[in-house]
């Protein structure tokens, strides 16, 4: 539930950072998956390889690094004032 609060702020951070045109962590952060507090836990050592190779898991990993990756490329729409896209 943390993560889920956590990635609802980071939209309204979002919101507010392409009306100001000012976006703080950069793109280059934001596109790291591995660096919000759920990336941190999803690719921890405190999830054992048993489940880390079920394909659930996979996919939850997989749409969580998409979801970074979407947000970088908003965020450097937002930097280059093309907040049309």
């Amino acid at each position: 539930m943390a993560a889920l609060i956590a990635h609802t702020a980071w939209k309204q951070r979002l919101d507010q950072a392409i009306d100001a045109g000012i976006i703080d962590p950069p793109p280059s952060v934001i596109a790291l998956d591995n660096q919000c507090v759920f990336g941190k836990w999803l690719y921890s050592e405190t999830i054992p390889t048993s489940v880390k190779q079920l394909s659930e898991y996979q996919e939850v990993r997989s749409i969580h690094a998409q979801f970074h990756k979407l947000t970088a490329e908003i965020a450097m729409l937002a930097v280059i004032g093309d907040k049309a896209k």
